[in-house]
Order: structure tokens, then C-alpha cells, then sequence
């Protein structure tokens, strides 16, 4: 049996790797795609020009530019990468694919400083990385997840280091994670039960660095923006309806494939764990419990979250990777003292888990017809005279040299909280109404809509504007490797133009 372990681990190591590597090559071969590899990509890098030619992030919203409703870091750090690699979807992708890439040695260091050997560390990091298709194929996208995630994984290190100096710097880190997510105040809350509960001494330590920087920053973005900034960031993110039912439905849709496997072999450790009870000191896991515990109520709530899809598990599949491998590296040890199923069993788990994970890599890389698509489809709004307006994916208006418009996202976050008022206005119902009053008075010469009629301003548009045919000849081309499959469908001209 022991020998059998030895030749089924190092399989294990083996297709691990594998799945690290596949992830590098599938990052490298979308980071240049010059079109949205997810619908949402082109309102970020409306953000991150912005930021980059030092306009305000945070203003009223109109239908030129309603801001996401999320903390800003991630768009300037963007912006000023973007400054080196020019405007684009070049500079978010390599922010993200790089920041998942640190948050894996991150959490590899993390059980590394648990178990005090690289195997079970190691495979912690191959799990986070081979949960790429798992959450929806994020993790190198435009979008602001894994740079959270790069943060509250060197974060969790911090807190394992046991130091003042270093307890005050996961306190930074975790502050820099609320202004790139605000979702990070969960994890951040059970932190600070670890601190309060289990390491007092560095209580005041850990509290005093993130909460100076947190109203620093708090107090920075809010003059900046008129005060918009709290509208946005504060109010819509934090009043924003939630599906509630999703509690119920994560744990089959996420918890399950996701994280199961990670905690059932924990939990097998921790049974098999007291016939060797020198073997963890139970004081130096307790960080370990209180993050991923937060872990997994903040990705249960975010998934809960209006708009959330794959990024929701972010959070759960770092702290099921972590937990793995340290549960992993128990059970190895316990095999090396005559005790070898239990380690045979945490190997077939593990099998599993990367078999759940499994994806075909080209599948997740747009194709050439793709690309000549998106070029065709450019080609369609230059040759278009006037405003064309792109409910959906308005950033394309600025590879065609044309003005860009608010992404439908952004205006429904407005749209939906129309019980907010702000600064003595109604933001919704002053953003409705533009849209309403631009529609119906012709001000475009074209709008392009998706392949769904979502939202009630649409009648408008079939109102005061004529069907043309579709945005393209093909019905398979052009539609997004991530996310939901949405792409620009149907073109309407203004009325006196048919």
C-alpha cells in the first residue's frame, strides 16, 4: 500500500502541474484577444481609460458612463499598467492573470507555513488554479476578482506569520481587498474574531493600520467624486436587492463541486489526527479555521448578490484549496506511521476533485472566426454615420472612433434602486428619464441590442426605430468564452432612415 502511495502521488503532482500549466497557456493565448472574452469587459476598460486620463470614476450617472458599483483599486492599478501596454483589454488581463498567479504562491506559502513541507502546499496552489472553468473562467479577465483575491490570500499569510509586524500588514492587505471588493469586509470580519478570541496581544496591531488606511482612502475617494463615490460604493452596493434564494441553491451549485471534497478530507484528518496528537499544535490552525469559515460565508453572500455568477466562489474555492492541502499533508504524515488508507483515500479524493475541474483549454480561447467577426463587426460601426448606441457593450463605440455609452449593467445597478436618493436627487429616475427622452427624440442613428429584449426602455427602441437585419451573417461566432453568452444582435435604425 505504501508503495502504491508513493507512485499515486506522484501522478497526482504530476496532473496538477498539468493544470497549472494549462492555465498559463489558455491566460497567454486569450490576453490578446482584442474583443470581450466576457460582456462586461469593455465597461472595465471604460474605467481604467478614465482613470488613466484622470477623469473622476465616480459622477452622475447619464448614458454616457454609469460607474460599477464596485471599490476603485483595481481600475487604477489597471490604468497605470495601461499606461505602459496602451488602452485595452492588454493591461486588466495581465493585472488579473498575474494577481491569480500570486494569489496561488500566496496560499502554497500559506500551508507551506502550516505543514512545514512543500506537497500538500503545492497542491493547494494546483487546486486554486484548476478551478479556472469552475468559477466561470474569471480568474484572467478584465474584471476586479482576482486582484481581490491576490490580497486576501497574502492577507491570510500575514495573519499565519503570528507577528506584530506582520499582523499589521494582513490588516493593509485587507483593507486594499475592501477597495477592490467591498465583499471583503466578511472575511475581514471573521479576522478580527481571530484576533479578538484566539491573539489579543496583536488585536490593536491588526486593527489600527487597516482601519487608518480604510478612512484614508474612504475619505480621499469620497472628496474626489463630489461625494458620488459613497453613492455608488456605499449605498447601491450595500442596498442592492439580493436573491436570497441562492442560499439555498449554493450549496448545490457551488458548494458541492467545489469545496465537498476539500472538507470532507479535513474532516477525516481531524478524526484521524489523535492517533498522532503531537502532529499540528491545534493553536496554529486557528487562523486557518476563522478565514476559511469567513471564506465561505462571504462567497455565500456574494453569490446572493444581484448580477453575481462564477466570481462568487472565489473566496470558497481559495479556502477549500488551502484546507485541502493541509488536511493532505496530515494524512500523508499519518501513512508514514503505518497508518497508510486514510492517505489512499485523501489521493482518490483529490483525483476527483481535479476530474471535476476538468476542461478541454481550447474551448476557452475564442477562434480566428471570432476575431474576423468582431473585426467585421467594427468595420459595420464605422461605416455607420452618426451616434450609434451600444446598450451593451459600449466600449466597442471606441475601436470604431465613435462615443462610448454606459454599460447596461452599470445602468441597471442604477435603474433597480430607484428607492435611493442621493444628494437631493433621484438617481434612477433622472438616468431613466435621459434614456427615455434621448430614445424617443432620435438622438442616435443606430442602436444595437443584444439577442434579448431585457428591459423596459427597449420598447423604445422598437418604437422610434426600424429593425434592420442582424449585427451578423453566423450564428456561432462572436459570443463570449465567459459568462453569459450575450453579443451585439440586433441593429435598429432611426425611423426616418428606412
Amino acid at each position: 500500500m505504501e508503495k502504491a502511495n508513493t507512485w499515486l502521488s506522484r501522478l497526482l503532482y504530476i496532473v496538477a502541474g498539468i493544470y497549472i500549466l494549462a492555465f498559463i497557456a489558455t491566460a497567454i493565448m486569450r490576453m490578446g484577444y482584442p474583443f470581450e472574452l466576457e460582456w462586461q469587459e469593455g465597461a472595465i476598460v471604460d474605467h481604467c481609460v478614465k482613470a488613466l486620463n484622470g477623469y473622476p470614476l465616480y459622477v452622475k450617472p447619464t448614458m454616457a458612463f454609469v460607474p460599477n458599483i464596485f471599490t476603485p483599486l483595481y481600475y487604477y492599478i489597471s490604468a497605470n499598467v495601461m499606461g505602459l501596454t496602451g488602452t485595452g483589454f492588454l493591461a486588466p488581463r495581465v493585472v488579473s492573470t498575474v494577481s491569480i498567479l500570486v494569489s496561488a504562491f500566496f496560499i502554497f506559502a500559506s500551508v507551506w507555513r502550516l505543514t512545514g513541507r512543500k506537497t500538500g502546499a503545492f497542491l493547494s496552489a494546483a487546486i486554486l488554479i484548476a478551478a479556472f472553468n469552475f468559477t466561470g473562467c474569471w480568474y484572467d479577465l478584465a474584471h476586479v476578482d482576482s486582484l481581490y483575491l491576490f490580497m486576501l490570500s497574502a492577507a491570510v499569510y500575514c495573519m499565519l506569520r503570528k507577528s506584530s509586524s506582520f499582523s499589521a500588514i494582513a490588516s493593509v492587505l485587507f483593507a486594499l481587498a475592501y477597495f477592490t471588493r467591498q465583499t471583503a469586509i466578511v472575511t475581514i470580519g471573521f479576522a478580527f474574531l481571530y484576533y479578538l478570541f484566539y491573539n489579543r496581544k496583536q488585536l490593536i496591531t491588526f486593527v489600527i493600520p487597516g482601519a487608518a488606511l480604510f478612512f484614508i482612502l474612504s475619505y480621499i475617494f469620497y472628496n474626489s467624486s463630489g461625494g458620488w463615490y459613497y453613492y455608488y460604493a456605499i449605498k447601491l452596493f450595500f442596498g442592492h436587492p439580493g436573491d436570497y434564494s441562492k442560499f439555498l441553491t449554493f450549496w448545490a451549485d457551488i458548494f458541492i463541486g467545489g469545496a465537498l471534497i476539500p472538507v470532507l478530507i479535513f474532516i477525516y484528518f481531524h478524526i484521524r489526527k489523535k492517533d498522532i496528537p503531537e502532529l499540528y499544535y491545534r493553536e496554529e490552525a486557528w487562523p486557518l479555521y476563522f478565514i476559511t469559515a469567513g471564506m465561505l460565508i462571504e462567497s455565500l453572500f456574494t453569490n446572493a448578490h444581484y448580477g453575481a455568477t462564477g466570481n462568487a466562489a472565489f473566496p470558497l474555492i481559495a479556502g477549500a484549496s488551502i484546507v485541502l492541502g493541509y488536511s493532505f499533508d496530515g494524512l500523508k504524515r499519518l501513512s508514514q506511521d503505518k497508518k497508510p488508507m486514510g492517505f489512499t483515500v485523501a489521493i482518490i479524493a483529490v483525483f476527483l476533485q481535479f476530474a471535476i475541474f476538468f476542461y478541454p483549454p481550447h474551448k476557452k480561447v475564442p477562434a480566428k472566426p471570432d476575431r474576423q467577426a468582431g473585426e467585421e463587426f467594427i468595420s459595420l460601426l464605422k461605416g455607420i454615420e452618426g451616434n450609434v448606441y451600444i446598450r451593451d457593450h459600449g466600449y466597442y463605440n471606441r475601436l470604431a472612433g465613435k462615443d462610448t455609452f454606459a454599460h447596461s449593467a452599470a445602468v441597471q445597478n442604477v435603474i433597480i434602486s430607484a428607492d435611493i436618493e442621493y444628494g437631493g436627487l433621484n438617481p434612477a429616475h433622472t438616468l431613466r428619464n435621459e434614456m427615455i427622452r434621448r430614445l424617443a427624440h432620435g438622438h442616435f442613428d443606430a442602436v444595437i441590442l443584444d439577442n434579448r429584449f431585457a428591459f423596459p426602455e427597449d420598447s423604445l427602441v422598437s418604437a422610434f426605430y426600424t429593425l434592420q437585419d442582424g449585427v451578423f451573417e453566423n450564428n456561432h461566432e462572436f459570443y463570449p468564452v465567459s459568462g453569459p453568452q450575450y453579443r451585439p444582435e440586433i441593429l435598429f435604425f432611426k425611423s426616418e432612415r428606412k
